[in-house]
């Protein structure tokens, strides 16, 4: 938990029991795919699973946690960039699926403060 707390920033939320979920997501897309940190990983048996929300930046923190925290636990991530608070709270319960998570760790905000003209 230490090195998962100094590889990110944000607010961390400790919820259920850790089991294996389906990480075959159906709506991958091409784009999506060109990144590595947006691919489904497969768990290891028996750690505690990670679930990381967030916009590009946690995008671009997401496999150096996963490297931090490789056998100590599953790191996972939507296959998007999350964007703002008010896009995940659309889609935040597409996002937490029918997983359980020993931590979710949130991080939006950038786009929260950005202005676009109507």
């Amino acid at each position: 938990m230490k090195t998962l707390h100094s590889a990110a920033v944000g607010l961390l939320l400790s919820v259920g029991p850790a089991f294996a979920a389906d990480t075959s997501y159906a709506t991958i897309t091409d784009r999506e795919m060109a990144s590595p940190a947006l691919r489904p990983i497969q768990d290891v048996p028996g750690l505690p699973r990670v679930l990381i929300i967030g916009d590009s930046v946690s995008i671009g923190y997401t496999l150096p946690t996963r490297d931090n925290l490789k056998g100590k636990a599953n790191v996972h991530r939507p296959h998007t960039n999350c964007g703002s608070t008010t896009e995940g709270e659309k889609s935040l319960d597409a996002w937490l699926e029918d997983g359980h998570w020993d931590v979710i760790h949130f991080n939006w905000g950038l786009h929260d403060l950005k202005f676009l003209k109507p």
